[in-house]
C-alpha cells in the first residue's frame, strides 16, 4: 500500500507535491537551520517557486481534502527529519556566548566589533530596566518595552522622558537580532548598535533626553557598585568606565537574545508536536499561504526580510499598504511619510517595514502609528485591499473575499504564533526588581522599629505583596 506521500510507482503523490511546495513557501525554511551549509552566494534561492502553481495546490487541499493538512504536518517534519535537521534546538557556544536558539532557528548574525559575551549581555539587561538612563529618570529602555506586552508599551505612540508624543507605535523586540533593518521606516538602520543611539539621543522629540546631559548620566553608574563590577567584566580587554558607546554595545547584545520560538506554530513545524496546532490554525496558515500573507511576512520570523549569521547582508524590503492618501497622489501625513523621510525618493512615500507576526495577542494596536485597534479589523482593512486607492500602494495589497469561517481561520493562525514563555521568560525580566523590593523593605522595616503606624501597615502590606512582585 502506497504511504500518503506517495503516488503511483515512481511518481510523487499530491500530498509529497503539497509539502514540496509548503516547503518552498517558506522561503525555503530548512535553510534557516544552522546545521546545514547554504548556498555560496546568499542571495542564490535554493528552490525556484512556481506561484500560481502553489496557489492551485493549496486551493485543492483547502477545498477537497482538509484533512491532508494534518498529514502535510507530518510529512515536512519528516522531511526536515530527513534531511538533517535538528528537532531540538541549537545549544552551542560562538565566543564567549552560549547560544540556546529554538529549533529551527538560526544563529543571528553579530558584528564583529561588539561579539557577544554572557557579561555583556547581562550588562546590557540591567541598563535597558534602568531608568537612570533618561535625563529625569522617569524612563528607561523597559518603559516603552515591556515583557509581558511582548517588548512594546499597548500605546498608539509611545511618550518620551519628558512627555512628548513620538510620532510613531513601538516595535517589538521578538526576533529583532534577525531584522535586516531597524525601526519602522529607515532602510538603512542596519545594526542594533545604531539603532540604540537614536532613543538616547533624539530632541525632536525627546525620548530619553541623553544629549547634552551625558557627563551627567554616565556619572550616575560609575558611582553604582553594582556597575562597577559590570562593566568590567563585559568589556574585560579594556576595564575602563563606562561610556556611550559601552551603553549600546550592551544594550544590542541583550536585545540579540530576545528569541522568541516556542509557539504552537513551531512546535508543529519544528518539533513533530502534531496536534500542537489545531485544525482552524492549519486551516488559517494555508489560507495566509493563499492570500500572499507570507510575501511581506515571511516565516519563520513572520516578519520582513530577515538575516542570519549566514546571510548577514539581506536587503531590507518595505512596503506601502495604502493606509493613508491623503493628496489623491500617494502622500502620508507629514509626520509620518514612511521610508519617503530618508530616501526623499517619491516612489518611497508610505513605505514600512512589516513587523513581526508573532506574539500579536500582546502588542495592539497595529499599524506603525497605532491606528488599528484590533486583529479582526486589521484583516478587514487587508480584505478591502487596504484604507485607500493610493497609486503608491504595494501590488501585493489586492481586495479579496473573506468569509467568516476563513477570517476565523486566519485569527486561529495569528493565535498560533503567539509565545507565552516569551513574555514571561526570567533571562529577559528586570534585574532591579527583587533587589529593590528588598531594600525598600529593609527601610520600611526600620521605619515600622520606630514606630510610625503608618510605615508599621505599609510593612506589611508590602510583606504580603512579596510573593507577587
Amino acid at each position: 500500500m502506497a504511504s500518503p506521500g506517495r503516488g503511483k510507482a515512481g511518481e510523487a503523490g499530491p500530498l509529497r507535491r503539497a509539502a514540496t511546495v509548503s516547503l518552498g513557501l517558506l522561503f525555503g525554511l530548512a535553510t534557516w537551520t544552522a546545521a546545514t551549509p547554504l548556498p555560496s552566494s546568499p542571495y542564490q534561492p535554493v528552490v525556484k517557486v512556481d506561484h500560481e502553481r502553489e496557489r492551485a495546490i493549496f486551493r485543492q487541499i483547502k477545498a477537497q481534502n482538509r484533512r491532508n493538512i494534518g498529514d502535510l504536518s507530518r510529512f515536512c517534519n519528516a522531511e526536515l527529519a530527513e534531511k538533517g535537521r535538528s528537532q531540538r534546538g541549537s545549544s552551542f557556544t560562538t565566543g564567549c556566548y552560549h547560544w540556546q536558539l529554538p529549533p529551527g532557528f538560526p544563529e543571528p548574525p553579530v558584528p564583529r566589533s561588539n561579539p557577544m559575551s554572557t557579561a555583556k549581555v547581562e550588562l546590557g539587561r540591567h541598563l535597558f530596566y534602568d531608568p537612570r538612563l533618561s535625563r529625569n529618570r522617569t524612563l528607561s529602555c523597559a518603559s516603552c518595552h515591556q515583557q509581558r506586552l511582548a517588548f512594546t508599551d499597548g500605546r498608539a505612540r509611545s511618550l518620551g522622558a519628558t512627555g512628548d508624543e513620538l510620532p510613531r507605535s513601538t516595535m517589538s523586540l521578538a526576533n529583532v537580532a534577525y531584522s535586516s533593518s531597524l525601526g519602522w521606516d529607515d532602510p538603512g538602520l542596519r545594526s542594533l548598535e545604531a539603532q540604540a543611539r537614536i532613543p538616547l539621543l533624539n530632541e525632536h522629540p525627546v525620548e530619553m533626553g541623553f544629549r547634552g546631559f551625558e557627563a551627567e548620566i554616565l556619572d550616575r553608574f560609575r558611582k553604582d557598585a553594582r556597575y562597577r563590577s559590570l562593566v568590567p567584566a563585559a568589556f574585560p580587554e579594556d576595564p575602563g568606565p563606562l561610556t556611550l558607546d559601552r551603553i549600546t554595545k550592551a544594550l544590542a547584545s541583550f536585545q540579540r537574545t530576545l528569541v522568541s520560538g516556542g509557539a504552537p506554530f513551531d512546535r508543529w513545524l519544528f518539533r513533530g508536536e502534531t496536534e500542537a496546532l489545531s485544525p482552524t490554525a492549519r486551516r488559517g496558515f494555508a489560507a495566509f499561504t493563499i492570500r500572499g500573507c507570507a510575501g511581506c511576512h515571511r516565516p519563520p520570523f513572520f516578519s520582513g526580510t530577515s538575516t542570519s549569521r549566514a546571510r548577514p547582508d539581506r536587503e531590507p524590503e518595505l512596503h506601502n499598504t495604502g493606509l493613508y492618501d491623503v493628496d489623491g497622489e500617494g502622500a502620508y501625513p507629514p509626520e509620518n511619510p514612511g521610508a519617503f523621510r530618508f530616501t526623499r525618493r517619491p516612489e518611497d512615500m508610505g513605505r514600512f517595514r512589516a513587523p513581526t507576526l508573532r506574539n500579536l495577542a500582546w502588542t495592539a494596536p497595529y499599524m506603525h502609528d497605532g491606528s488599528v485597534p484590533d486583529l479582526s479589523t486589521v484583516l478587514d482593512l487587508y480584505a478591502a485591499g487596504g484604507r485607500t486607492r493610493s497609486p503608491l500602494k504595494s501590488s501585493r495589497v489586492r481586495p479579496f473575499e473573506l468569509s467568516p469561517e476563513e477570517k476565523a481561520d486566519l485569527l486561529a493562525f495569528l493565535a498560533s504564533l503567539d509565545d507565552p514563555d516569551f513574555v514571561r521568560d526570567p533571562r529577559f525580566s528586570d534585574p532591579w526588581s527583587e533587589p529593590r523590593l528588598s531594600r525598600s523593605r529593609a527601610r520600611l522595616r526600620a521605619q515600622a522599629r520606630d514606630g510610625d503606624p503608618e510605615k508599621t501597615f505599609r510593612f506589611c502590606a508590602l510583606s504580603l505583596c512579596r510573593g507577587s512582585l
